[in-house]
């Protein structure tokens, strides 16, 4: 099963939610209690997109987070590997990993065509189709 996980979900959410204000910043405490969302758990996916570069942050007073890149740059890939790290549907196509421990599995082409098109679709689908 390709599953995204929680915290991918709630830093898409998150990052839409700055799309939907634009001109304004949100704090972490307000976007936590408007979406249920813990306050901790949003600090590590706001750490997590800042370090990537896809938010930005302004301390004091009237301060929050605010998009650092448009709208269009952002791609579920983006924000999956800032999540996650890279992404791969089995640990046998990572090619920084010990690869596949069966060489000649007759299974590597449909594994590599899967991987493909799933990175077409994560490479494609910004923050400015939702």
């Amino acid at each position: 099963m390709i599953h995204i996980s929680r915290q991918v979900d709630y830093a898409w959410q998150f990052l839409g939610r700055l799309l939907r204000t634009p001109n304004s910043l949100i704090s972490l405490p307000a976007y936590s209690k408007e979406s249920t969302i813990s306050p901790l758990f949003m600090q590590k996916i706001a750490r997590k997109l800042r370090q990537a570069g896809l938010i930005k942050a302004a301390k004091g007073p009237g301060g929050g987070y605010g998009l650092a890149v448009p709208a269009a740059q952002i791609t579920l890939k983006r924000v999956l590997e800032a999540m996650e790290g890279p992404y791969y549907p089995l640990n046998c196509l990572d090619k920084t990993g010990p690869g596949c421990p069966n060489a000649g599995c007759p299974a590597q082409p449909a594994w590599h065509a899967l991987h493909k098109r799933i990175n077409t679709i994560l490479e494609t689908t910004t923050m400015a189709d939702t």
